[in-house]
């Protein structure tokens, strides 16, 4: 089907950008790695098809063309690593002075980590909508693309990193056409139902049936 080509196109479009952008791609819905393994140039883009409608109104049976309005998820990863250290934290003999400097390198991982998604997030919103690779997916008269939203998750500062994520789905519309043969009719079935001109069928009631 043709959201198979356009996913591999998008793939490779994301790929032959990833060492500029300086992302990693991940082309299926797998869980993203530990944070450590997310920072700096090893940012994670994770793009896969994850769904689509089929509207009748907006389909052609008899031309054998059906819409495809697809939907792929695009979720960007980034981290940063704190410059706090967490055992000053949890340590009793800390002074108030040591932990607001622990706490600060903490929020500093948390505003890099969020201008980092912003980065990425503007780089690959940009590879998509630049009308210069509209035809890159497919041909021409393939159908359309768009980016209607893009959404951020709370970021975790949790530990020795703090994690920064976000969403997006690309939109797509094109026809699809059905393809393989077209297959065989099955056998045709004969039912008897054993109902015949008498007024006294099996259930031994009279019924008036001249009326």
């Amino acid at each position: 089907m043709k959201f198979e080509s356009i996913r591999d196109a998008a793939l490779a479009l994301l790929e032959a950008n990833a060492s500029t952008g300086n992302y990693r791609v991940i082309g299926y819905p797998k869980p993203f790695e530990a944070a450590e393994n997310i920072s700096g140039v090893d940012r994670a883009v994770r793009f896969f098809y994850s769904g689509g409608d089929f509207p009748s109104s907006s389909s052609s049976e008899n031309a054998g063309l059906v819409n495809h309005q697809m939907k792929f998820t695009i979720h960007l990863a980034v981290a940063a690593p704190a410059s706090g250290d967490e055992s000053v934290l949890t340590s009793l003999t800390a002074t108030a002075a040591e932990r607001a400097a622990a706490l600060a390198g903490f929020s500093d991982a948390g505003y890099t980590a969020d201008r980092e998604l912003d980065d990425l997030f503007s780089v690959v919103w940009s590879l998509f909508m630049n009308f210069e690779n509209r035809d890159i997916l497919t041909d021409e008269n393939a159908g359309s693309r768009w980016i209607p939203s893009f959404s951020k998750m709370p970021i975790d500062e949790n530990g020795e990193y703090a994690l920064s994520s976000g969403e997006m789905t690309l939109e797509y519309q094109a026809d699809e056409t059905p393809e393989g043969a077209a297959g065989e009719a099955g056998d045709s079935v004969s039912v008897d139902y054993g109902v015949d001109d008498d007024e006294e069928q099996a259930t031994g009631q009279t019924f008036d049936i001249s009326s």
